[in-house]
């Protein structure tokens, strides 16, 4: 059209009138879709929500919806609708949930560690860093600020932030922090000897590795990193027999796995535990033998070696364990019924 002519204003339509012909357009519209293939839409919709129903998390989502829907000021169901979008990966409803919290409540620091969690699960560090650091910041100077979990919370994440970043020193402060709120927490002594030995200060680490794993003895991660320390102090039978834990207590993982590959095959592990014996260095043979069994733990001779050996170092009891290894896995083998026949004290 153009801008020369005189275009005629229609006249101004009062409020109601307004709505109803908004009402027409919106039916009109719906209408159209509708006859384009609205059924198809309408069957997926449909679908989509019954699969979500047939789910615990699904109806618990679908019910947090209801009722911010029913209460839309409720800043508590706000954040824990956007932890339940997190929980199923709808990142971007997270997001906008925690946000529309944070319009009703700016200093819901539960609001603020939720978003900081989004984005690390998202590997967008630094705005989960932003985000962390705002709850330390709303949390300082509170009643009873040394125990509030949300600041030892964003304290620890901060801190995991900095292991990974290779900002060692700056970790360790912050995971001191961390640990003055909660002395308990395994995973941040794990990362705080992280940050030791990226400092290299191997035995701060060792240390920090030892209490997490006195906290947590199945903690995976913090077991591993003991035997990458042991490889690094040259103990390869120490280090696989860690690796080993961590591969059976955590058999979905490829990491430990990889971990006791790399120490080579359970044969090249026993010829030379064979050798130091022959040399006469009784250590370094059982300490081969560790390896060996670390890599097969059901390789049934080396098991029987490393039990001639303990028995030759006089170690009676781990000789006897070895042996009832081998008969838990093959009951009949003579050489170890006639061990235990040997070794067995009187009456067992």
């Amino acid at each position: 059209m153009s801008t020369e002519m005189e275009v005629p204003q229609a006249p101004r339509l009062p409020a109601d009138r307004l709505d109803t012909v908004l009402n027409y357009v919106v039916l009109l519209l719906v209408a159209a879709v509708l006859g384009l293939g609205g059924w198809f839409g309408w069957t997926i919709y449909q679908t989509q929500r019954q699969e979500r129903l047939s789910t615990p998390a699904g109806r618990a989502l679908d019910e947090l919806e209801r009722q911010v829907r029913a209460a839309p000021n409720d800043v508590v169901l706000r954040v824990r609708l956007g932890e339940a979008y997190a929980s199923s990966a709808l990142y971007d409803k997270a997001l906008d949930s925690f946000d529309q919290a944070l319009k009703l409540d700016k200093e819901h620091t539960g609001a603020y560690l939720d978003i900081g969690l989004v984005y690390m699960a998202q590997s967008e560090r630094g705005k989960a860093e932003k985000a962390f650091q705002k709850v330390v910041e709303l949390t300082a100077g509170t009643e009873y600020e040394a125990l509030n979990a949300r600041r030892e919370q964003a304290f620890f994440y901060l801190g995991q932030i900095a292991v990974d970043d290779g900002r060692y020193e700056d970790a360790i402060g912050l995971l001191k922090e961390a640990l003055r709120m909660r002395r308990d927490a395994s995973d941040s002594y794990y990362f705080l000897a992280r940050a030791y030995r990226g400092l290299d200060e191997q035995d701060a680490a060792f240390e920090s590795l030892e209490i997490a794993l006195a906290f947590d003895p199945n903690y995976g991660a913090a077991r591993y990193e003991l035997g990458q320390y042991y490889m690094d102090a040259s103990n390869e039978a120490s280090a696989a027999v860690e690796f080993r834990r961590v591969a059976d207590t955590n058999p979905d993982s490829e990491i430990p796995i990889e971990a006791l590959s790399a120490l080579g095959t359970v044969e090249s592990r026993m010829k030379a535990a064979e050798e130091a014996k022959a040399d006469g260095d009784l250590t370094k043979a059982i300490e081969q033998a560790y390896v060996a069994v670390a890599i097969e733990p059901l390789h049934i001779p080396a098991l029987l070696l490393r039990a001639s050996l303990f028995e030759q170092a006089a170690r009676t009891a781990d000789a006897l364990s070895d042996y009832e290894a081998v008969l838990d896995i093959d009951e009949g083998n003579a050489t170890a019924v006639k061990a235990r026949e040997r070794l067995a004290p009187a009456g067992q």
